[in-house]
């Protein structure tokens, strides 16, 4: 980020204003009259004669957590009169106090709040309500106003947590108390030490905008001008790359907000954070900005050693935003080092924390939560790319409306403000990756690669620019390639030409492409049956599609094929004979001579042994395909290849009886695999007796474990060197016995074929 120019901002957006999220209002000596159905009118100081025929009235108060509304004691002790059961009458002085509260909370004189009674609360000795926040329990509410009667009573302060620390507000035995704070700000009510806390609380709901306002010119002249510094300066990517210039700037208001409370807009901004954001929301038009209100999570890593506890993390996430049409999408966008705040978030109250004991490298440390609203700015030539971040498949579907209306100029100038973030956008799509930096985007449902494929192969069919057509597919895989990509494949194909396809599909293939990734798995050579059938309209398309395909194929049989047949190779063969008729199927839905001659000249040329295997499961996954499927395919042409191993293998002599012997596996040419050779070899010893050393029998165990030897291994702990016995086991007869009639039962499949 640029510090320098984000800083400067925030500071300069602090300005004159004041930290408002709580206030006491001017006292009252003739407070309202309450009356509570059944008990009658309250009678103040309550004593304790009165509080008895009071509560009989009351019922314990429940708290709100999130959609749930709980009873508690261990986290809200007092008595509860709800508004159904309760009147109050102001005698005329409830609007004096609501201005008064206006004017204390920061509120514009543009605005006007009104109150809707929630609720008499009487606290006893021992009463408390934990640390919480007030539930916005109306769209307009913004704040709530506690009314504390007089009554003589110890303890039971209202401690309300905001910015520049904790403060607390007691009461009066002769007079009124009223405190007025934000909704959302953490407050508390301390336990009472003697005597009776009575209190009426109100939820204060906001009429009005509180978003314009008059703003000193030069303030907006001075943000203007950091603001298009900011844009202009490159900045560094963290870890090393080459500098490129931020495409957003966040702004952290001091207040938190719900997602409903979001859809009100900036006119709903409370206190401070709205004079920051007029401010800013001018300096930005001027500057050819856009500004977008959002909700943001920040989680903070302190050295808990240190008094200033020093900062070791932080990370700033945006998990709400409000969009152009006035809807509230929930989104994961990490923010990284874009996010600037005037007041830090140290400095206000963590939703929650913890702490971590001794770490090595560092001491006992401490992790905050914070819910903070933000102000999103980028300039408007880069807005289609920030709203691209978070929903690209929507706002990729817009640019073809737009392009459809031959908006096409514009159209190019947004797809040019993408390209920066499109390789991020691309990778994140993909749910199997992890993707790691600022930058990387994440929705509930979050659109798939292929889909974004698809888009970006419609958009490439109608613009011009041919560099930016190449960036838009640049960042693909050929696994991103699925069936119902093809029209617009075919489509690109055709507009900018044969050339362009087959550069792109090789780009898209290769080993070494961008990202450090793996352009095809085993699921995408599994859909290309049904791929090929959508390209056979261009042969020429399929073709380069299985090039690609039989080319990963063999790198990745030939390695089993040279392997040592264990169980876990000759599955993995299973596994790669399933694609290897896959890609026999896409050979023929788009009649691919020329593929299906490399495949059976590669399958005729790889020699005897396990090839079998591979081949076997291809004629088992093609078992239900019909004649003419299997014919264009070239099974028929496979199946001598397979038959003449599969019948040497069931005409195999039976081994005589007496005859132990085991053809050797490769070794590494050392002594001690000489001699197990020279074992194995031998066909009338059956045990080994073998005094070596510990390192020197390990490494033996694992030569026989690694071959899946018919041989078992013990150390007979005895003498020194202990002795290693190795042992042949009937497994020898028996695995040939199993391998012919295995091989009579694949015959009979084949020659169904």
């Amino acid at each position: 980020m640029s510090s320098t120019h984000a800083d400067e901002l925030a500071r300069l957006l602090g300005g004159r204003a004041s930290a408002r999220s709580s206030a006491q209002l001017s006292g009252l000596r003739e407070g309202p009259t309450v009356t509570v159905a059944g008990h009658g009118e309250l009678q103040l100081p309550l004593t304790a004669a009165r509080a008895k025929k009071l509560l009989a009235f009351g019922e314990p108060a429940p708290f709100g957590k999130g959609e749930d509304t709980l009873l508690d004691s261990t986290v809200r002790h007092t008595w509860h009169f709800p508004d159904p059961v309760v009147e109050v009458d102001w005698h005329g002085r409830l609007g004096g106090v609501l201005e008064d509260a206006r004017s204390a909370l920061g509120l514009p004189t543009t605005c006007r709040l009104s109150a809707q009674f929630h609720s008499l609360l009487v606290y006893e000795r021992g009463q408390f309500f934990a640390p919480h926040q007030d539930s916005e329990k109306d769209d307009a509410m913004v704040a709530s106003l506690v009314v504390v009667l007089p009554c003589p009573f110890s303890g039971g302060e209202l401690v309300v947590h905001g910015e520049g620390g904790a403060r607390r507000y007691g009461g009066s035995r002769t007079e009124t108390t009223l405190v007025a704070f934000y909704a959302d700000t953490l407050h508390e009510v301390l336990p009472v030490r003697t005597g009776h806390r009575v209190v009426l609380t109100y939820n204060l709901l906001l009429h009005g905008d509180t978003f314009h306002r008059n703003v000193e010119r030069d303030t907006v002249a001075d943000a203007a001008t950091l603001l298009a510094a900011y844009f202009d300066t490159p900045v560094a990517p963290l870890y090393g790359g080459t500098p490129s210039t931020p495409i957003r700037l966040t702004y952290l208001l001091d207040h938190s907000y719900t997602p409903r409370a979001l859809t009100q807009g900036l006119g709903r901004l409370k206190g401070v954070d709205a004079e920051r954001a007029a401010v800013l929301t001018q300096a930005a038009e001027r500057a050819g900005c856009e500004v977008v209100l959002g909700l943001a999570d920040v989680h903070e890593v302190r050295d808990d050693v240190s008094d200033d506890e020093y900062l070791l993390d932080s990370e700033v996430s945006l998990t709400h935003w409000l969009t152009p049409d006035g809807d509230v999408v929930e989104v994961d966008l990490g923010l990284g080092d874009d996010a600037a705040a005037t007041t830090p978030s140290r400095s206000l109250r963590a939703y929650a924390s913890e702490h971590e004991g001794y770490m090595g490298n560092y001491g006992n440390t401490v992790d905050r939560w914070y819910h903070r609203g933000a102000l999103l700015v980028w300039p408007t030539h880069l807005a289609f790319a920030n709203r691209a971040e978070t929903a690209p498949g929507r706002e990729l579907r817009l640019l073809l409306i737009r392009l459809a209306d031959h908006d096409d100029a514009a159209v190019a100038r947004d797809l040019r403000g993408l390209l920066p973030t499109w390789p991020d956008i691309v990778r994140v799509s993909r749910p199997s990756r992890t993707v790691h930096g600022a930058g990387a985007a994440r929705t509930a449902g979050a659109v798939q690669a292929t889909e974004l494929f698809d888009l970006a192969l419609a958009l490439v069919r109608f613009v011009d620019d041919e560099a930016l057509a190449d960036a838009l597919v640049a960042p693909f895989l050929l696994d991103d390639l699925r069936p119902g990509t093809a029209t617009n494949l075919i489509g690109a194909a055709e507009t900018r030409g044969p050339a362009w396809a087959a550069a792109r599909v090789a780009n898209w293939f290769a080993p070494d492409a961008p990202w450090g990734r793996h352009s095809v798995s085993e699921p995408w050579v599994e859909s290309l049956p049904a791929l090929c059938r959508e390209l056979a309209p261009r042969s020429d398309l399929a073709h380069l599609v299985l090039e690609a395909a039989w080319s990963w194929l063999r790198t990745q049989i030939e390695p089993a094929l040279a392997a040592a047949p264990t169980s876990t190779v000759r599955k993995r063969l299973t596994s790669l004979g399933t694609l290897l008729a896959a890609v026999l199927g896409g050979v023929s839905e788009a009649d691919d001579e020329t593929i299906r001659a490399e495949i059976l000249q590669w399958c005729r040329s790889a020699g005897e042994g396990s090839i079998a295997d591979l081949l076997v499961a291809a004629f088992a996954a093609a078992e239900t395909w019909d004649e003419d499927h299997k014919e264009r395919a070239g099974m028929r042409e496979l199946a001598p290849i397979a038959t003449a191993i599969l019948e040497s293998r069931a005409d195999a002599p039976t081994r005589r009886t007496g005859d132990w012997s085991i053809t050797p596996p490769p070794g590494c040419g050392c002594d001690l695999c000489e001699r197990l050779a020279g074992f194995l070899a031998d066909r009338e010893a059956r045990v080994l007796e073998w005094p070596i050393a510990k390192d020197k029998r390990q490494h033996i165990h694992q030569t026989i474990d690694s071959r899946e030897l018919p041989v078992t291994h013990t150390t007979r702990r005895a003498g020194s060197p202990y002795v290693l016995v190795l042992a042949k086991t009937a497994e020898v007869f028996e695995r040939e016995d199993r391998a012919r009639a295995e091989a009579v039962r694949h015959l009979r499949r084949i020659q169904e074929v």
